[in-house]
């Protein structure tokens, strides 16, 4: 650290008593006109040892878990009742999804056609609007809650609908493509919202 300046420009010498004295009291005397001259040398500047960066957006991983098992619940019913008909016919679940389709129709009881009625009729856990919520929850909280993440969102969606299209080898059903236009809606209504 230079301890003083004359207006010459030149450090102003000091005796050993003033060198002693200055480091016992870590004391500068100046005039004013002299602490425009004082330079400080030896200090840092502090870092952080972490940095935020705020086009970086962490996925609400609580949420995302917590809707997890809500679907995984929802579909628990479905699924043992699929595989109950199936059982009735003397198939497994396992067996008839590794087995390529032959021509062979799953014939459906009355009482399990009523069932999967309601499951998707406007109030039912697959109808429309709950599918739709469900899909627009998690991706709202898959991305953080991060509207400027909507076309993204949207794109994901609609890949998502495009293999499930594939996958089932065609068009899907009506109540699918409702399903879709409504999830889109949401978002766009999320995205017009004020909510943050």
């Amino acid at each position: 650290m230079i301890n003083s300046v004359n207006f010459s420009g030149s450090e102003k010498p000091m005796n050993a008593n003033e060198k002693k004295a200055s480091k016992q009291e870590n004391k500068i005397e100046t005039t004013a006109e002299q602490k425009a001259y004082i330079v400080d040398i030896g200090s840092k500047s502090e870092k952080k040892a972490t940095y935020s960066n705020p086009g970086v957006v962490k996925p609400d991983i609580k949420r995302i878990e917590q809707l997890k098992k809500e679907a995984e619940d929802a579909l628990r019913p479905l699924r043992q009742m699929v595989e109950e008909l199936l059982k009735k016919q003397g198939m497994s679940f396992k067996a008839a999804n590794l087995k390529p389709y032959e021509g062979e129709m799953v014939e459906i009881d009355d009482e399990t056609r009523a069932e999967a009625q309601r499951l998707i009729s406007d109030d039912g856990e697959y109808g429309i609007e709950n599918t739709a919520n469900r899909i627009f929850e998690f991706a709202k909280a898959i991305s953080g809650n991060d509207k400027t993440k909507i076309n993204e969102l949207k794109s994901a969606i609609e890949q998502g609908y495009k293999a499930a299209e594939k996958a089932f080898g065609g068009e899907l059903p009506e109540i699918c493509k409702k399903t879709l236009e409504r999830t889109m809606e949401k978002l766009d209504q999320w995205a017009a919202s004020e909510e943050e």
